[in-house]
């Protein structure tokens, strides 16, 4: 997610895909989550609101967005146009905004509130990093790889999908970023 024009833009934690998944499955075991929980109660439960919003691009509440005011007071905002397996990853995508790159904002930020939105400026290497870094970190808390791989041996995409609660499109990444045939 990208940063309005007059906030400090958010930077990538630089961290590689495999630590950056590894401590999304840490953060997903040390708040008790289980595949299929709900991550909305997660949120609230974190001190989060979570809101819908139709506006795609409006530089402020916009759907696919993260605003942080402290690690216990943020919004998540979703679109009203996606299905429940892209809302749960987009939360959790945005919960790896606040997890790995708030804690470096409010060191380099500490007064100024972090806003993460749906769209980034593709020219910017820094906000497509940080972009993936939350990407790798949802993908892992919802799908930790040891219980994906097991799954995977005996299911189809489809039930892994039902399984995780997330899209098919989730699944097959997932699998392409275990070396899994898709």
């Amino acid at each position: 997610m990208t940063q309005t024009n007059d906030a400090p833009k958010l930077m990538p934690s630089g961290l590689s895909r495999a630590v950056i998944s590894r401590y999304g499955e840490d953060i997903a075991k040390s708040l008790g989550y289980r595949t299929g929980d709900p991550v909305e109660i997660l949120i609230s439960d974190l001190g989060g609101k979570l809101s819908y919003s139709p506006k795609v691009f409006t530089g402020t509440g916009d759907a696919e967005s993260i605003i942080v005011r402290a690690e216990d007071d943020f919004d998540v905002v979703l679109g009203t146009m996606t299905s429940p397996g892209r809302d749960r990853f987009t939360m959790c995508h945005e919960l790896g905004h606040l997890f790995v790159h708030y804690p470096l904002f409010r060191e380099r930020h500490p007064l100024t509130v972090m806003t993460a939105q749906r769209w980034v400026d593709d020219a910017d290497p820094d906000q497509r990093r940080a972009e993936w870094e939350a990407n790798w970190f949802s993908s892992a808390f919802l799908m930790p790889a040891e219980e994906f791989r097991k799954a995977a041996d005996t299911d189809t995409d489809l039930a892994l999908a039902r399984r995780f609660g997330v899209s098919l499109s989730c699944v097959q990444t997932r699998k392409k970023i275990l070396g899994m045939a898709v």
